[in-house]
Parts: C-alpha cells; sequence; structure tokens
C-alpha cells in the first residue's frame, strides 16, 4: 500500500515551472511531504505524488535528488534556507515517487470532448489513489475523490483553500505551521 500525496491541482492554469510560482509550488510540495510523514507509519511505504503539473511531481520526486541535476543547478541548491536546498533536504529522507507524465493530465469535470486517451494519465492517478492505504490533499480535491471511492477512513488536509467551497469530510488537518 502506498500514501497518496496530491501535491496540487491548479484546474487549467497550468503555469510556467520557473521563478516565484516554482518557489511557492515547491515551498507547498515539500510542506505536503513534511505532512505526509507525520502520520503513523508513513516511513514504511512509498509516497505516490499526484499532482496536474507534470514538472513539479517530476522536480520533487526525482530532479532534487539527482546528483547530476543538482551539480548542474548548483546555485539553486547554494542557501540552504532557500526552497530548492530545503526540497532536496527533505525529500532525500524519503520514498516519494510520482509516474512520468509524458501529457498533462487532464481534468474529467473540465475537459470535455477530449480523445479518451488524452485521460489515460488521469484514470491511472485515480486508480492508484482508490488503492492507497492513507490520502493526503490540499487544494483541488481529486485525491479525496478518490479517497470517496475506496472508502479509506484515513484522510488528511495540508491545506485549504481560500475560497472554502469544499469541505474536508472528516480528514485530519496537518499539525504543521
Amino acid at each position: 500500500m502506498v500514501f497518496l500525496l496530491q501535491m496540487l491541482m491548479f484546474t487549467d492554469c497550468h503555469f510556467e515551472f520557473r521563478g516565484r510560482l516554482k518557489d511557492v509550488a515547491v515551498d507547498i510540495a515539500t510542506r505536503s511531504i513534511q505532512c505526509v510523514v507525520t502520520l503513523p507509519d508513513a516511513e514504511q511505504h512509498p509516497i505516490y505524488i499526484m499532482a496536474d503539473e507534470s514538472k513539479l511531481a517530476r522536480f520533487v520526486t526525482r530532479d532534487v535528488v539527482n546528483a547530476t541535476f543538482i551539480s548542474e543547478h548548483a546555485n539553486w541548491f547554494s542557501n540552504p534556507t532557500r526552497t530548492n536546498a530545503t526540497a532536496k533536504a527533505i525529500m532525500s529522507k524519503h520514498n516519494a515517487v510520482a509516474r512520468d507524465q509524458i501529457m498533462k493530465n487532464v481534468h474529467i469535470d473540465k475537459n470535455r470532448g477530449r480523445p479518451p486517451e488524452a485521460y489515460y494519465g488521469t484514470f491511472v492517478d485515480l486508480y492508484l489513489g482508490i488503492q492507497a492505504r492513507c490520502v493526503v490533499f490540499g487544494v483541488g480535491y481529486y485525491a479525496l475523490f478518490a479517497s470517496k471511492l475506496s472508502g479509506t477512513n484515513y484522510k488528511m488536509r495540508y491545506a485549504k483553500e481560500l475560497w472554502g467551497a469544499y469541505g474536508a469530510n472528516g480528514a485530519q488537518e496537518c499539525a504543521l505551521p
């Protein structure tokens, strides 16, 4: 069994993965991992990361733990208190994985009329989410949808959306500040 972590869902506003927006996304991802590992038995299971931004998933699961990438971008990691160095320190301690996303995830509720194969990645994530031992989610609630289909009782919310449209449905709140 895996822990499922839904990092970010930016509903149809895929952003350029650089600069301040990248740093904000990586900071959120780093915090979400810190929340996951507070759960009992989390160290015994892989953490599957589901995100609709493929560059974010690749960055936190592969790039920040890859020695070649780090040496090629040494200036990104030179300040130990900055976003990238913090992500590297946290991600190197945990078994976080994500699937290779060769095409962007499409939202089953918002991206209608696409060919069936455009939805394959989305349904792979949904299937893995249904199989998860625990679902940790933030903005977007796609992982919460997976937990409803699976019936898992262990859910944690690591971030609240500003608009407050959805309830957490009995999910534990992450205790980190």
